[in-house]
């Protein structure tokens, strides 16, 4: 459960829901810099990757499958 609440932090504030906190205010950018630093935490995130891609949709899909899915 404890878990959960953390993921469900983490979308609150990606998406600027004004119920997750002062963070959640910033523009997008902070708060994708805020998301994806690197801090000892209940979610880890992983280095950020600049990328591109002809079917993003695709990619998603794949990566989702690959490193997430069991």
């Amino acid at each position: 459960k404890e878990f959960q609440e953390h993921l469900k932090a983490f979308k609150n504030i990606a998406n600027g829901d004004a119920s997750a906190g002062p963070i959640a205010a910033l523009d997008a950018p902070s708060r994708f810099r805020w998301l994806t630093a690197k801090r000892s935490t209940i979610v880890q995130t992983s280095a950020v990757h600049p990328g591109m891609s002809a079917n993003l949709d695709e990619t998603v899909e794949k990566l989702f499958s690959q490193l997430v899915k069991s």
